[in-house]
């Protein structure tokens, strides 16, 4: 299954860490629980919300919905992962800002605001807003996080204790 999502303005948190497993996420900030509800019925995004009330209308509305009962991000994508029985490992394909898709760039060197790697690191460039991500000493503990969220989500699973 390849889950895309919209994730409400609460928990931005939570859009940067399934972008950075890969997934399609549209985060949504100042926009009406009804617009927010047409967007996710015509895209067949999956909501993620905090607010219980969203999550209700979302239910009536025939709308794929998750509730966060948590506003730990562990706990959350735990939930998440839980829930969709997804998996959770780290992939340069999105764009943590803007959900964007990342291309892998070859053409060195490369002009931004801020230090990048000379040599020696591929680096992936967002198609949409030009930010530019290399897998550096952080790679390894996003590795070891989101692993610990799926064995998380497993045993969440394995005990049937997944929110609705």
């Amino acid at each position: 299954m390849t889950a895309s999502f919209i994730v409400d303005e609460m928990l931005g948190h939570v859009a940067r860490w399934l972008r950075i497993a890969g997934y399609d996420v549209e985060f949504v900030n100042r926009v009406s629980d009804v617009d927010l509800l047409k967007l996710a019925i015509e895209e067949g995004r999956v909501l993620i919300t905090s607010d219980r009330e969203l999550s209700s209308k979302a239910r009536k509305n025939g709308v794929k919905v998750i509730l966060i009962t948590s506003s730990n991000s562990f706990d959350a994508l735990s939930q998440i992962a839980a829930n969709l029985s997804i998996q959770m490992e780290p992939k340069m394909v999105r764009c943590t800002v803007c959900n964007g898709r990342l291309e892998l760039w070859t053409g060195r060197p490369i002009s931004v605001d801020y230090p990048v790697p000379k040599e020696g690191k591929d680096l992936w460039k967002c198609e949409a807003c030009g930010k530019v991500y290399w897998k550096g000493t952080h790679w390894v503990n996003i590795g070891k996080f989101l692993k610990r969220v799926s064995e998380e989500a497993r045993k969440l699973r394995t005990a049937g204790t997944m929110s609705p």
